[in-house]
């Protein structure tokens, strides 16, 4: 048996399938978190999130193209509700500074492990350090 575009058993091509079918983008990004969180963005590998998801490797592929474009959709989603926590605390509390404890209470009931907050941090820091990257790339010199 090899992998390729299909599984080959023989001379007969039996093309890989997801294990969930109807798994949403948002899902997979969700296992993508999940992975993060328990092995960190250095040691995750897309077998990890397949794992995770309980798809097969295929759909990681098709849906993202790599393990860069995984991490990207991660990040892109995380970005776009990191207000979230925030507005909800200045909703609740009228002093900035106990609407901040309660945003990072919030946040480490998501992450119990110390383990797992550490690798979401590590996370945040490739990303951080990519757009850092990616916005000296791009500006133009004089």
């Amino acid at each position: 048996m090899r992998l390729g575009r299909g599984l080959r058993e023989g001379t007969r091509c039996v093309r890989a399938r997801a294990v969930r079918p109807g798994l949403t983008l948002r899902q997979l990004r969700a296992a993508a978190a999940r992975a993060i969180g328990a092995h960190g963005p250095a040691k995750l590998t897309l077998a990890l999130v397949v794992a995770e998801a309980g798809v097969a490797p295929a759909t990681l592929s098709q849906r993202f193209g790599s393990k860069r474009g995984l991490l990207l959709a991660f990040a892109t989603q995380a970005a776009a509700g990191a207000a979230v926590p925030y507005e909800r605390a200045r909703a609740a509390h009228d002093s900035p500074l106990v609407a901040l404890h309660a945003v990072a209470d919030e946040f480490v009931g998501h992450m119990s492990p110390a383990e797992e907050m550490a690798n979401h941090l590590s996370m945040l820091q490739l990303d951080l350090s990519d757009l850092a990257s990616s916005s000296s790339s791009t500006r133009s010199t004089p």
